[in-house]
């Protein structure tokens, strides 16, 4: 966990430096704010571009939870990585990829209890509206 953190930290660090110095080549003479508006801007639109049709298709076939559960689960992910970072950092805990992994497990689990009971509902709805 600490190596993918490690080499994530490198790469990012690699990636501003690179753009850095194009910067300085260009003409533009960007800040570093300037440039994290640009970028950050640019990524966040690239994942709407692509997040966006899919969500619409979901909703297009009445997949909505999935929409949800898709949006949750991304959240959910960030968070626990989060947590083990933070606990790396504060020394509050041992920061491993498992405990991510049992953090979406749990996550997983639930969300499958949700989704019976919900079809369950549906079921006994469906059996007395046909009365």
């Amino acid at each position: 966990m600490r190596q993918i953190i490690y080499d994530s930290v490198i790469a990012v660090a690699r990636a501003h430096d690179w753009l850095w110095n194009l910067n300085k080549v260009l003409p533009y003479n960007l800040t570093d704010k300037q440039m994290h508006f640009l970028i950050i801007g640019l990524f966040g639109m690239l994942v709407f571009c692509v997040i966006h049709p899919i969500f619409r298709a979901l909703f297009e076939h009445n997949l909505g939870v999935a929409a949800s559960w898709f949006y949750v689960f991304t959240l959910v992910f960030s968070v626990a990585f989060a947590i083990e970072i933070g606990q790396y950092l504060t020394h509050t805990g041992t920061m491993e990829l498992a405990d991510v992994a049992f953090g979406l497990h749990g996550f997983l689990t639930m969300f499958g209890v949700f989704l019976i009971i919900r079809w369950t509902i549906m079921l006994i709805r469906q059996l007395f509206q046909k009365k």
